[in-house]
């Protein structure tokens, strides 16, 4: 089950949730060189790549694989949810549109986010309201035809020059990053790479 997300609100969440302040622990996009050049680009590029690869990953899987946009999800819950359980033939049961009710935060767990005590919410992150014209311009310029693809309507529909020659670097720092881990990771487990037909996702 691979649930997708606009790649704009996915990077917002990504530059906030990444790198913890507090702690000063690095997850996810934040442990890529690129992080420190440009969060959002690291965030967008981290989010194209692993979209990708299980997109990917589906296609080779046939009809095991069951993709779910979050959006719909949280405009259609109880829809989206039935047409889910009976994918995974499983009884649809209503206490999963109120899994929110009843639970108790821990307050020894600051990784989790409130919204994960909210019932599905609209808006939580919004990249119309939430995102600066320059990152959105970014984003669309590393991820756009991803998010074409997908079916989310786009911002520009033409990249400025400025930003197509901000993006372009930050396109080739992550292509060489993630050759040289990917062939560090062939290298160490050179058979898990020939029985995945060298498409094993390597994560950070």
């Amino acid at each position: 089950v691979h649930l997708i997300r606009d790649g704009r609100d996915v990077t917002l969440a990504l530059v906030d949730w990444a790198y913890d302040s507090r702690t000063g622990r690095l997850r996810g996009p934040a442990r890529m060189p690129l992080w420190h050049t440009s969060p959002v680009a690291a965030s967008a590029l981290w989010w194209r790549w692993l979209v990708e690869r299980g997109r990917g990953d589906g296609a080779e899987s046939g009809h095991t694989y069951f993709e779910v946009r979050y959006e719909r999800l949280v405009a259609s819950p109880e829809e989206t949810l039935r047409e889910l359980t009976d994918f995974l033939e499983l009884p649809f049961d209503r206490q999963m549109l109120t899994y929110h009710l009843r639970r108790e935060r821990r307050s020894d767990d600051p990784l989790t986010g409130a919204s994960a005590w909210l019932p599905l919410t609209v808006g939580i992150r919004d990249w119309r309201t939430q995102m600066s014209a320059h990152d959105v311009e970014l984003v669309e310029a590393l991820a756009g035809d991803l998010l074409s693809e997908l079916g989310y309507e786009r911002a520009f529909r033409k990249i400025s020059p400025p930003l197509k020659a901000e993006a372009k670097p930050y396109r080739k720092r992550w292509a060489k990053k993630l050759a040289r881990r990917e062939e560090r990771w062939r290298r160490a487990y050179p058979k898990a790479f020939v029985r995945a037909g060298a498409r094993a996702s390597v994560t950070t």
